[in-house]
């Protein structure tokens, strides 16, 4: 409960349309020439990728849309959800509203990486900044939609910015921002205060952006609610280059003084951009695991995403990492965002919670209030048909009791986020 309202919350999605990722990793990433090698098969390739490329075409369909369309589209799948009163209702529970916390991703990176067998193959150069200003116009754009329509919007939208220090000096110029500029910028004038007065903050600001990126008149604190990093495009945690590892250190050190939650992919799959070598382990649990060791940032309140990766009949080594880091440290949460399809992946799910505690229940209840909901929309479409069916899974799986579903949509990720 924040302010009088009850949230729900999807606290890993991304609103982006086709100019925003480098277009080479995302074929990478949806296997595309994987599938059309599959297509050359005779009957057995047109079944299996004729239904792959749907899912395909049905990804790019809602990327082609501007950032206020999909914020509509997001907004009408969950229709189904709402009762009389406008709230969105998870198996019983009914929220006011939804926090939704899109998250940018800077794809902009130094590393030369290619893509084998064509001529144009250098990855483009994607400054973060074109993809700000598109999300905070959407957002602006969103909220005027419903002022012109009369109508309250389902979701509170706080994004969270992405930033690769690869990409940037720690100090900027006239020319060029820097990583500390980018903090100033964002989150200079944010403090650590409780929950109901930075949801208000947020709040009064959503909405608010004036369009111009450069107007020194405009407030930019309270735009973005935390930071996202990207491992697979090069956001290495822990550096050992001097330089390299100040500027990490300049980010942590700003959240943790400024309680900014972070977010970092934690799983061996994404949009690769770097060494794949290289990708791996710094999206790593056991990379994060010197970032939060007791003589370091210990405090940092940090989401680490995807449980580990894939849920295995048997949990896998990086989801015992993470487990033991949600455990053992305060601020430390993991999500469910891109894992849980189907009954049998909740049932998944539950074992991977009780075998990585060894059936402890005090450690058991431990990790379940650090578990969040997250979807992985849009990305998410390549194993489902909409934003409605992961919540609807959500929703009907016996796999989850009434309590813990709470817990997973609503009191976790609103810890998380505020505090």
């Amino acid at each position: 409960m924040l302010n009088g309202k009850r949230y729900c919350y999807d606290i890993h999605c991304h609103v982006m349309n086709l100019s925003h990722p480098n277009l080479l990793a995302f074929i990478r990433r949806i296997d595309l020439d994987r599938l059309i090698a599959i297509n050359a098969i005779p009957f057995i390739g047109s079944i299996i990728a004729g239904a792959n490329l749907k899912k395909i075409a049905n990804l790019l369909s809602i990327m082609e849309h501007s950032i206020c369309e999909y914020l509509i589209a997001m907004e009408a799948d969950l229709a189904r959800f709402r009762d009389m009163h406008g709230r969105i209702v998870i198996a019983g529970e009914a929220y006011d509203r939804m926090i939704i916390t899109p998250l940018v991703m800077d794809f902009g990176s130094k590393y030369a990486a290619t893509y084998p067998d064509i001529h144009y193959n250098k990855l483009s150069h994607k400054p973060v900044r074109e993809q700000v200003i598109d999300l905070l116009n959407g957002i602006r754009e969103y909220a005027d939609h419903h002022r012109k329509h009369g109508t309250a919007p389902l979701f509170e939208v706080y994004p969270f910015l992405g930033i690769n220090p690869d990409n940037y000096e720690r100090d900027g110029t006239p020319a060029r921002s820097g990583v500390r500029d980018l903090l100033g910028k964002y989150f200079g004038s944010v403090t650590k205060e409780s929950p109901e007065a930075r949801h208000a903050k947020l709040h009064a600001k959503m909405g608010t952006f004036s369009g111009n990126i450069n107007d020194a008149a405009f407030d930019y604190n309270y735009l973005f609610a935390g930071i996202k990093v990207y491992p697979p495009a090069g956001y290495n945690p822990w550096p050992d280059d001097d330089a390299a590892r100040e500027k990490v250190c300049d980010i942590y050190e700003c959240c943790i003084a400024r309680g900014i939650p972070v977010t970092t992919h934690c799983s061996g799959g994404g949009f690769l951009t770097a060494d794949k070598n290289d990708a791996l382990s710094f999206a790593s649990p056991k990379t994060w695991g010197a970032v939060l060791a007791d003589k370091v940032y210990p405090s940092l309140t940090v989401n680490l995403a995807h449980f580990g990766g894939p849920l295995e009949k048997k949990p896998t080594a990086w989801a015992k990492a993470v487990s033991e880091l949600a455990r053992s440290k305060a601020n430390v949460y993991t999500d469910i965002s891109y894992l849980c399809f189907s009954d049998e992946d909740y049932r998944r799910l539950n074992d991977t919670i009780v075998k990585t505690c060894r059936g402890d229940a005090g450690a058991i209840d431990r990790l379940k209030s650090k578990i969040c909901f997250g979807t992985d929309f849009m990305i998410n479409l390549l194993h489902t048909d909409s934003y409605t069916s992961y919540f609807e899974h959500f929703s009907s799986t016996a796999e989850l009791s009434f309590a813990d579903r709470n817990r997973f949509i609503s009191e976790n990720p609103e810890r998380f986020l505020f505090g």
